[in-house]
């Protein structure tokens, strides 16, 4: 049986991998709840996304509230911070960075 060789990775590709791969995870993600039907449990589960991701530790706010709906998550809301102002999600996203 033939020996295996050993290939010992060039430590700039390492470099440069792991750098890859730091720079996309710290990389924020968007998810968009979309819905052609009113009342088809879009804020639901966006909520339950939001608490769920929350609980891995994740940095989790609400940007963007419709005010016909605040009555059916009203008992959600108050798990997560609520940003009042695309200026206030602008800093906050200067201030993360």
């Amino acid at each position: 049986m033939p020996a295996k060789e050993y290939c010992r990775p060039d430590p700039e590709e390492l470099l440069r991998r792991i750098q890859t791969q730091e720079a996309t995870e710290a990389r924020g993600r968007l998810k968009i709840f979309l819905g052609y039907a009113p009342r088809v449990g879009k804020s639901l589960r966006m909520f339950d996304e939001g608490r769920r991701r929350k609980t891995r530790g994740q940095d989790v706010v609400v940007g963007a509230i419709q005010e016909k709906s605040v009555g059916d998550v009203e008992h959600l809301l108050g798990e997560f911070e609520i940003l009042s102002s695309v200026e206030a999600i602008l800093a906050r996203i200067r201030k993360s960075a």
